[in-house]
């Protein structure tokens, strides 16, 4: 009963929010609409089932970390509608080159995977954590960020010619290589927002059906990868095979909102803050010397079966660690990052700033799963996107210096 008042207390808000901006495509919709849908889905179908029940004070932390962006939601965008610079900060003429990069990128992964593959006799190891681990090994864990940097900016602006397809397809398939569901769906959804918005396309209810049965497809390749690769397709397409899936899709539905527990906060609030901050801390320890921050979550039982669960949602994470102090601050901040990148986007028509837009908007979409910026490729995306808009700035001015000598 707790629940529902305060579900209903944050659907009201949300509501009232939409009633004074006039709008619903914005990001802290991305980012409310569903977490409730997944709250509502599981108060729907979880009774009767195995499951654990959800903890109040994770729907109380995510009503309280919402005030922030509905203060912030008030401030509108019409100075960067007005004064919109379509070509102020330009990408380039061609985004073939781009293309051209996400095919040798991910030809350069597949060559990997074969030879770490080939160098082990264990038939599946293909689907061990050791395989993804030795094939982001080194260099290619920032290659890696940068493919998915390629997938989502390739997806945005495709004409659907046979180098996009190829390019793009090939890189979907070495993300499914590292069974990371976060890591193959994110870019992936960030691509089809970012496609959706440049070509003025209208969601429908054909779209939503499409991205649901994408997003099955997905859970279904992740988890069949090694079947597929020893050629196993009987068992693969059987109805206990399915079904498997089925109760993993399921999983990962609530694996989010039942994993945070308001029983193991973490009390320690110093060593909280740097574990939330430890993507950007292990980036600069490089340059300051700092120790490296490891990422410690326990993971605890969210059904009778015995499944458990180390996530927690996005806020329910960063409250878990730190208090709901720390948790405002925080997501005062995320308010405040994404209304930038939201008026950057309207302003410039420029392919790495919409990239970073519709990246932050699918982390959104997925954080009623997980607080996804403790991973340190999601910051790297940014980080790779930053540099970019530096090399295009500079291939330009040469142009220009170019044809005026010439």
């Amino acid at each position: 009963m707790i629940v529902i008042i305060e579900l209903s207390a944050l659907i009201i808000l949300f509501i009232i929010n939409i009633m004074l901006t006039k709008k619903v495509n914005k990001p802290s919709s991305y980012l409310i609409l569903p977490f409730i849908s997944i709250v509502i889905i599981f108060l729907l179908f979880s009774p009767g089932t195995e499951y654990n029940e959800i903890d109040p004070l994770l729907i109380l932390v995510w009503l309280i970390a919402y005030v922030p962006f509905f203060f912030v939601d008030l401030f509108n965008n019409n100075y960067a509608n007005r004064r919109r610079i379509k070509e102020r900060i330009k990408s380039g003429e061609s985004n073939k080159p781009l293309y051209l990069l996400l095919f040798l990128f991910s030809v350069s992964f597949l060559f990997r995977a074969f030879s770490i593959i080939g160098s082990n006799d264990y038939i599946y190891y293909i689907s061990t954590n050791y395989f993804a681990l030795e094939l982001a090994s080194g260099l290619y864990e920032y290659l890696r960020s940068l493919l998915m940097t390629l997938v989502i900016v390739c997806i945005g602006n495709t004409r659907f010619r046979l180098l996009e397809i190829v390019s793009i397809t090939l890189g979907i398939l070495i993300l499914t290589l590292f069974q990371i569901k976060g890591m193959l769906l994110m870019p992936i959804v960030a691509g089809c927002l970012y496609y959706i918005s440049k070509n003025k396309i209208k969601i429908k209810f054909n779209i939503i059906l499409f991205s649901i049965v994408l997003g099955f497809l997905s859970f279904f390749i992740v988890y069949s990868v090694p079947y597929l690769y020893n050629l196993e397709f009987s068992y693969v397409f059987s109805l206990n095979y399915i079904s498997f899936v089925l109760s993993k899709v399921f999983t990962f539905l609530f694996s989010g909102i039942l994993g945070f527990d308001s029983s193991i906060i973490y009390n320690n609030i110093d060593i909280g803050i740097k574990t939330i901050l430890a993507p950007l801390s292990n980036i600069l320890r490089h340059l300051t010397g700092w120790e490296r921050v490891i990422l410690q979550r326990a993971p605890i039982t969210i059904s009778i079966d015995g499944t458990s669960s180390n996530v927690g949602t996005l806020f329910g994470t960063v409250y878990m660690f730190t208090n709901i102090g720390f948790t405002l601050i925080y997501s005062f901040m995320l308010a405040l990052l994404s209304k930038l990148l939201l008026f950057l986007s309207q302003m410039y028509n420029n392919r790495w700033i919409q990239t970073m837009y519709y990246n932050l908007l699918a982390i959104f979409i997925f954080s009623w799963f997980e607080f996804y910026f403790w991973h340190q490729y999601i910051i790297t995306m940014f980080l790779w996107c930053f540099l970019s808009i530096l090399i295009d700035y500079i291939i330009r001015k040469v142009k220009i210096s170019y044809r005026r000598i010439t």
